[in-house]
């Protein structure tokens, strides 16, 4: 009687066979980015930011590239110094460095963050919305109904 059937072989994964990802990142790093994105997009009015980039394209990625885009006019009255090139605005410099920092300390990612205006947003690349915010106020949310089993008032 032959075994053969017991030896069985793992079936070779090729590049044209792998999955493809959306994005790079490990889970609980993304997860923890999310949740600081939603905090930070909330401070700052927004309702997403984005993230772009080569984490989104291989697993060996330099950076990960998060940007929040403002309207033209938002951007403009937030940093007025700006102009065409936003990074000479000593107010843009001190938030997009700092807001950095702060995204590495919560993610341990190596994070590139920048503000951007939507004129300058590359709608042609691939990007990742990630702190959508979800309304909490209180007129949104339900009470939970409380049941008397006792019949009690």
């Amino acid at each position: 009687m032959s075994l053969n059937w017991l030896r069985w072989k793992r079936p070779s994964v090729t590049p044209t066979t792998q999955r493809e990802k959306r994005i790079y990142i490990g889970a609980p790093e993304c997860f923890r980015l999310e949740m600081a994105l939603q905090l930070l997009n909330e401070a700052f009015d927004e309702p997403v930011s984005y993230v772009v980039g080569s984490c989104l394209k291989h697993a060996d990625y330099h950076d990960v590239d998060v940007r929040m885009i403002m309207s033209n006019e938002k951007f403009a009255a937030l940093f007025p110094m700006a102009r065409f090139k936003w990074q000479h605005d000593p107010l843009w410099i001190i938030l997009s460095v700092s807001i950095s920092m702060w995204l590495k300390e919560m993610t341990g990612l190596p994070i590139d963050f920048q503000f951007q205006p939507q004129m300058r947003f590359r709608k042609d690349k691939p990007v990742y919305p990630l702190g959508l915010r979800r309304k909490t106020t209180a007129s949104t949310q339900k009470k939970p109904e409380i049941s008397n089993p006792q019949g009690k008032k």
